[in-house]
């Protein structure tokens, strides 16, 4: 999406509008699939949830031919959803939840001698899944109808769906369309075949065909958000302060059915699910990181969901206030939910945490209309209001004029350094590629935090330069704030205006808050045929049987199998293994035709690194059969080298090489053993030999060019 309007809820692409307006051919397509739909589920459309929940209430007393005794809600819900429940004179009860929004079961076991409920709504708050097992056995126990809300939630939905009778999703929440409630059933479960012997879906389907079976026009939606495209924010952000998050339009009680135009936006949004669901996550990722660094918690800050607000807490009602104000003197589009239900406003012996819970909680949309330059204006207007008054530091890169055992003193502080930011493989880059290296440190005032080693060639006026897995923070130092101005410092140093083209692939692993990071640098992604880099780390300060215990059972066995051979595995830092290697090297690179360091940067490397490398060789009757070069470089080693006869091929001896490599390596005092990389699409089948020695696989954030 490339608008940078400040929205509550998505503003529809332009383009898929007027192809759901013009093109009327899907508007019948099921892909409730989608949403976990599966054969032995039903599944039904509407405007709204809030008709799901009345079809399920009416569906129960006809299923088992007995009026409701009660319907069990967290306290913590909204009232509008009830709004049908209420006017059918349905019996509603509340149940308490916890501060961490989830059910209190102890009290809810409890209240089973007082109410024992026909139906309990189990929430899963704002996309994050509920304790499914915990829900399913309370229900299981109480022949009770169990009911999962997943309004909030949007595809993929992992778990969600898989535990209730029932299951509520409300996808014009979550996307850009007027309407939609999908209410998804189970055709058989234990509860239902204990309550009743009629069939489930049977008498769902009699349910709705007595519903009203009329569908709103979307005019008015249709108007709204073409105004909030056209017009700037100034002319209407004033108005959306709301205090509930349903900010859709209020349903109409005749109208139950999804509208046409809807189905087809909805249809031809669902090849984006994906970039929506990432869009989510890095605008939670960005908004937490930047609400965080002012004092402030946020719900859900730890999980991993695809979020549908963020939530912020604070510590009681009257900074909740204060920062409500300034929010929304700011224009930004803040949200006070839900609308909690009356019975629960009027608590006058305070059993609930619901109150408490939404008089301590603002929220911010996080939606996939929210584009990077809107999330950059969300976090300076933050950075604005600060009530703490928090000091501004200076960033400044400075040339490190040290030598190799200074520099080594920076590199051994890094956590887990990497072998493309040590000195050996700079001085090898320098005198195998005509690269000139020059290394940098980087200040907080006066303090180091991170360092890199930068390559650089001059075109007559022009200099191309390239930074290969930088900068190396000192982890002291590895926070958002601080790696978001780093970037900042250095997008400023490096830039076409000072006649430089940078080329980075930072160390930075691929996670939404770190993808989100790159993009706020204003760098530009580069799209390359081999993706990003990904590898696996194995942690060596484990005991060796617990490093074993984690190989793949197959892997394992194999392993087992070959150490039975009698093969002989030797380990040499000599110039004769190390030309044996190479000779192995050269011919594979030939054979397969695949690019990677050059054989004359093996042999300078050589020379600058001597006793850092390890050629390790397996011997079967005396014959060589395999071998592997490990580097070392401070305590982290890496596989960089591999080559593998036919016959060591049948008899596993690749397991037992790596498998001796680690043992070695351990003993020798490092800390992790980094594979070397993964190619799953070039080369599936390395990839899997890899990933059978378990340890924690990893994907860097990719390639970006600073302009």
């Amino acid at each position: 999406m490339n608008s940078s309007k400040i929205t509550l809820s998505p503003l529809p692409d332009i383009k898929i509008l007027l192809k759901s307006i013009f093109f009327k051919k899907n508007a019948s397509a099921n892909f409730s699939h989608l949403w976990g739909l599966n054969d032995s589920m039903e599944n039904y459309w509407f405007s709204r949830s809030t008709f799901s929940i009345l079809a399920i209430a009416n569906w129960y007393e006809t299923f088992t031919g007995e009026n409701l005794e009660s319907i069990w809600f967290p306290d913590y819900f909204c009232n509008e959803a009830l709004t049908l429940l209420r006017s059918n004179g349905h019996p509603i009860f509340f149940y308490p939840i916890r501060k961490n929004l989830e059910p209190d079961w102890i009290k809810c076991e409890e209240l089973l001698s007082i109410k024992t409920p026909n139906i309990f709504f189990l929430v899963h708050y704002f996309g994050n899944q509920s304790d499914l097992k915990t829900a399913r056995h309370f229900c299981n126990n109480n022949s009770i109808v169990l009911v999962e809300d997943a309004t909030h939630v949007s595809p993929p939905i992992s778990q969600i769906g898989s535990a209730g009778e029932f299951t509520l999703y409300s996808p014009h929440k979550t996307f850009s369309i007027p309407d939609g409630g999908l209410l998804i059933q189970k055709r058989k479960t234990k509860v239902t075949r204990r309550i009743s012997k009629k069939n489930p879906a049977e008498v769902m389907k009699k349910i709705i065909l007595k519903m009203p079976a009329k569908s709103e026009k979307p005019y008015r939606w249709l108007i709204k958000k073409n105004i909030q495209k056209v017009l700037p924010d100034f002319f209407w952000k004033k108005n959306f302060y709301l205090e509930n998050s349903e900010y859709h339009y209020p349903f109409k009680k005749d109208y139950s059915k999804q509208s046409h135009l809807s189905k087809r936006l909805l249809f031809n949004q669902l090849d984006k699910i994906e970039d929506y669901s990432r869009r989510r996550k890095i605008n939670f990722a960005l908004l937490r990181a930047s609400f965080e660094s002012k004092d402030i918690d946020v719900i859900f800050k730890n999980k991993k969901f695809t979020p549908y607000l963020i939530g912020l807490i604070f510590k009681n009602e009257s900074t909740t206030i204060k920062y409500y104000q300034s929010y929304k003197k700011n224009l930004l589009p803040i949200i006070r939910w839900p609308d909690i239900p009356p019975e629960i406003l009027d608590d006058n012996q305070k059993k609930y945490d619901a109150n408490d819970i939404k008089k301590r909680t603002l929220f911010l949309p996080v939606h996939q209309s929210l584009n990077i330059k809107t999330i950059r204006n969300i976090m300076i207007i933050n950075a604005r209001i600060d009530l703490n008054q928090k000091n501004k530091n200076k960033y400044l890169i400075t040339r490190f004029t040290g030598n190799q055992i200074e520099w080594n003193v920076l590199f051994n502080m890094i956590k887990i350094p990497n072998f493309m930011q040590s000195w050996e493989y700079g001085e090898a880059k320098k005198n195998a590629d005509n690269w000139s290296v020059k290394r940098f440190i980087i200040k907080k005032d006066d303090t180091i935090i991170a360092l890199f080693q930068l390559l650089e060639k001059k075109f007559l006026f022009f200099k191309l330069c390239r930074i290969n897995r930088g900068p190396l923070i000192l982890e002291k130092y590895n926070n958002f704030e601080i790696k978001r101005k780093i970037f900042k410092a250095i997008k400023n140093h490096y830039s076409i205006k000072k006649g430089c083209l940078l080329f980075i692939g930072p160390e930075l692993e691929s996670r939404p808050i770190n993808n989100g990071l790159m993009e706020l640098s204003n760098m530009v992604r580069r799209n390359l045929s081999y993706g990003s880099w990904k590898s696996i780390l194995i942690d060596l300060s484990q005991k060796e049987e617990d490093i074993r215990s984690e190989l793949n059972g197959k892997w394992r066995n194999q392993l087992t199998k070959v150490e039975k051979k009698g093969l002989k595995l030797n380990i040499s830092n000599s110039n004769k293994s190390y030309e044996e290697i190479l000779k192995n090297y050269k011919q594979l690179s030939q054979e397969h035709s695949f690019s990677g360091n050059s054989i004359k940067f093996y042999k300078i490397l050589k020379k600058v690194c001597s006793q850092n490398l390890f050629v390790f060789s397996v011997e079967l009757n005396t014959k060589v059969i395999s071998r592997i070069l490990i580097i070392k470089h401070g305590d982290v080693c890496i596989y960089q080298i591999g080559w593998n006869s036919d016959e060591g091929r049948k008899i596993y001896s690749g397991n037992f090489i790596i498998w001796g490599a680690i043992l070695k390596m351990k003993a020798l005092g490092c800390k992790w053993f980094d594979l070397g990389g993964l190619d799953p699409i070039n080369n599936s089948g390395i990839t899997k030999f890899k990933r059978g020695l378990g340890g924690r696989e990893y994907s860097l954030v990719g390639e970006y060019i600073s302009f």
